[in-house]
């Protein structure tokens, strides 16, 4: 998916995320000042600091009501804005992961060489250099970024002849699928995380477009 589809897509979320935290900021700059209106003038000659004004205006404070409704509002905009967040969240974690997926493929495929063999590239030892054909990818290979991240971890299963790579999950507020990639070019995403890959999950679009 181009990168201008994904900031179209973004948009929207974004925008709820931006409403929400400024209906919050002013809701509670309105707490801290005791008016409903901030705004309200302040008397010809009257006194003009902040303290001040608070003393003038804060004598009308919120009603039950105002309080109620400001309430309801915040908790509506968050039923709203966090789901559309926490999904933006975890789409844009899985496109890291996809991402580092195709430059470790295309590393190993350097690494390979003319032979094309694709053993010992896992790292088992936790020392960065490959000492076996599955397991975790050596981190001389490649470098996921979302390994960084603490999101997913990639491992590779390799014989003399192809590979294949996956990107499992390992924060666990994610609740996301693997995702695989082998040396044919052949991709997955195990979209409702059930560990079985299904005739329908044997590519990155529905990933994408999700």
């Amino acid at each position: 998916m181009s990168m201008a589809m994904q900031n179209r897509k973004s948009e929207p979320q974004f925008l709820c995320a931006y409403v929400y935290t400024y209906f919050c900021a002013y809701i509670g700059r309105l707490i801290c000042e005791g008016v409903t209106d901030i705004n309200s003038p302040v008397q010809v000659g009257g006194p003009q600091s902040r303290a001040e004004r608070f003393f003038v205006l804060g004598a009308r404070g919120f009603t039950l009501i105002e309080l109620l409704v400001a309430l309801a509002i915040a908790a509506i905009l968050s039923l709203v804005v966090v789901p559309s967040y926490q999904a933006y969240v975890q789409q844009s974690y899985r496109v890291t992961a996809q991402t580092d997926l195709t430059a470790c493929a295309q590393s190993l495929r350097g690494r390979a060489g003319s032979a094309r063999s694709y053993l010992n590239f896992a790292d088992t030892n936790e020392d960065g250099l490959g000492d076996a054909s599955v397991g975790p990818i050596a981190r001389d290979v490649c470098q996921p970024v979302s390994h960084v991240q603490g999101n997913y971890q990639l491992s590779i299963n390799g014989t003399s002849s192809e590979f294949a790579l996956t990107a499992t999950s390992v924060n666990d507020s994610l609740s996301a699928g693997a995702l695989g990639l082998s040396s044919s070019g052949a991709k997955f995403w195990d979209e409702n995380a059930d560990g079985v890959v299904g005739v329908d999950e044997n590519d990155w679009i529905v990933a994408d477009e999700s």
